[in-house]
């Protein structure tokens, strides 16, 4: 169909010579830079929203790795507690064995 337009074009501007043809060349060629830069950018977008997508994606699983590290964090104090109390519960039992044991010889 663009073809039919464009042999019309070129004959109605065919009149005019020289001129005409670089006429009709120079908007063809105009037509087919807009062709080009429209699907570039249609491209671009598709890119565009692509990266977006993925570094969406990226800040969650970095929120999700500062939760994991804060969770982590006070996991480790209250094992660092636990160990605390173990070692001085174990240090009283070594002393009442050991007063225990002075009193048995």
């Amino acid at each position: 169909m663009e073809a039919i337009g464009n042999i019309a074009v070129l004959k109605t501007l065919g009149n005019f010579g020289v001129i005409g043809l670089i006429v009709f060349l120079w908007w063809h060629d105009q037509r087919k830079m807009e062709r080009q830069a429209e699907s570039h950018q249609k491209d671009l977008s598709v890119i565009l929203n692509k990266y977006d997508d993925d570094m969406a994606e990226m800040r969650q699983m970095y929120r999700n790795n500062a939760s994991l590290c804060k969770d982590y964090s006070e996991i480790s104090k209250d094992f660092k507690d636990l160990i605390i109390l173990n070692t001085q519960a174990m240090t009283r039992l070594s002393d009442v064995m050991g007063d225990v044991k002075e009193r048995i010889q």
